[in-house]
């Protein structure tokens, strides 16, 4: 991803780190039934895909 884009997700309470060669780590968390499930860290490499998981 470009300086910008990676710019863009750090912004985001969601975004973990980005590698110098613009991979994107994420974590996303979640709760069934009021108990917090293990945290699931992603990784992206396309923008889209990564706006699309966020939800824009």
């Amino acid at each position: 991803m470009s300086r910008e884009q990676i710019a863009w997700a750090a912004r985001h309470d969601w975004f973990v780190s980005a590698s110098a060669s613009g991979v994107v780590t994420v974590v996303e968390r979640a709760s069934l039934n009021g108990h917090l499930l293990p945290d699931e860290f992603l990784t992206f490499t396309d923008f889209r895909a990564l706006r699309a998981w966020a939800g824009y």
